[in-house]
């Protein structure tokens, strides 16, 4: 149900305030002027609804193009709509999202420059505030998400976004604002994970990964606003921290690639020492540490470092978010026990020189009590 207060003024009609009611029960006016949005929304298709608003833009953009050319002068050809919005959702339900392309072919050639997008401002659009009780993905619930946002100058400001769950918990911050006279969407904050694994099987991913506690933080931007974000385009530095958990051999693929950035098991399989923790179970770790710098479709990392029983493994190079590719250096340095007769370290192959003293300073003095081997990983 809705209930509406419009005003009319000359040939156009103005929304005053405004309540949308979904699912069950009676809409009823807010007090303030404010466009309230309550009840359970069973799926949100997040896919139309961007097509919808890149359509608007896109039809609003011809008429100013067609204006311009007959002389008429338009001074804002945006879509423009400031009235706040009130969340007051018992539920909203999100499509799980494909992370598979459905032609793999063409991904390579996503980052390559096409025509200029015309995105929405933040300075035509409306703030919003308010929570959903229950946030799901398809039939997981991620928890409760709540959003505090406010207007300074020309930008939209994310005060606070709040996700609290059973699996996921995130807490942060961003901004929406014009750079460069281009609009821009920053965020930074800290994404908590109970379980990795469980969190994959909310993606539809069951045997990539078992376990793993996982903290993620970092900051984020890209161009245009909150639903222009791309694998392609995304600016920005994390730092991963994953505990106690396992690889899995996973599916091939975008899932498979981002997730897995080193296939430990075909690794330590190549190996000739030990590897008495990879087993049918997978490559079982202590820990998972790094930090990543993406940009232009890519993360870089130079001190990615999987603690497991039987060694260490330091990763540094280049994964490929939108090629899904990778390009990168491993040092393996297993934990040989002290009583063993070896003294200083083999690093196998001319390029592992560059790797093994990258590996001195982030494994510490314990790699010159071992026998290291470096590899090159592409794919």
């Amino acid at each position: 149900s809705m209930a509406l207060i419009i005003k009319r003024e000359t040939d156009q009609l103005q929304l005053i305030k405004g309540a949308l009611q979904f699912g069950r029960g009676q809409a009823y006016l807010p007090t303030d002027n404010v466009l309230k949005l309550a009840g359970k929304v069973p799926l949100l298709p997040y896919e139309q609804w961007q097509e919808f608003i890149t359509s608007i833009t896109k039809k609003t953009a011809a008429k100013k193009s067609a204006a311009d050319a007959k002389g008429i002068k338009i001074e804002s050809a945006e879509v423009n709509w400031k009235m706040p919005v009130e969340l007051a959702l018992t539920e909203l339900v999100l499509p799980v999202p494909e992370l598979e392309d459905k032609n793999p072919s063409d991904s390579r050639l996503k980052t390559k420059s096409g025509p200029e997008k015309n995105y929405l401002s933040p300075q035509n659009m409306p703030l919003v505030n308010g929570y959903i009780e229950s946030l799901k993905l398809g039939q997981s619930v991620l928890g409760r998400l709540s959003i505090k946002t406010l207007r300074i100058d020309k930008s939209i400001v994310l005060d606070a976004l709040k996700l609290k769950g059973d699996i996921l918990s995130f807490s942060g911050k961003g901004k929406w604002h014009q750079w460069n006279n281009t609009p821009e969407m920053d965020m930074e904050g800290t994404l908590n994970i109970s379980s990795f694994e469980e969190f994959l099987k909310t993606l539809g991913y069951d045997q990539l990964m078992r376990g793993g506690k996982s903290r993620i933080t970092g900051y984020l931007s890209w161009p245009g606003g909150p639903l222009d974000y791309s694998k392609e385009v995304v600016e920005g530095k994390l730092s991963i921290n994953v505990e106690k958990g396992a690889y899995l051999e996973g599916k091939p693929g975008t899932a498979g690639r981002i997730l897995g950035l080193l296939n430990m098991n075909a690794l330590a399989r190549r190996i000739s020492f030990d590897f008495s923790d990879v087993s049918d179970k997978g490559y079982e770790f202590e820990k998972i540490q790094g930090d990543f710098r993406i940009t232009r479709g890519n993360a870089y990392t130079d001190n990615l470092i999987a603690q497991s029983p039987s060694a260490k493994i330091l990763v540094t190079g280049r994964v490929g978010l939108a090629a899904e590719d990778y390009d990168q250096k491993v040092l393996v340095v297993p934990e040989i026990s002290a009583t063993l007769p070896i003294a200083g370290a083999a690093v196998a192959g001319p390029a592992g020189a560059a790797v093994a003293w990258v590996g001195q300073k982030l494994l510490g003095s314990q790699i010159n009590k071992v026998t290291a081997m470096s590899y090159t990983v592409t794919g």
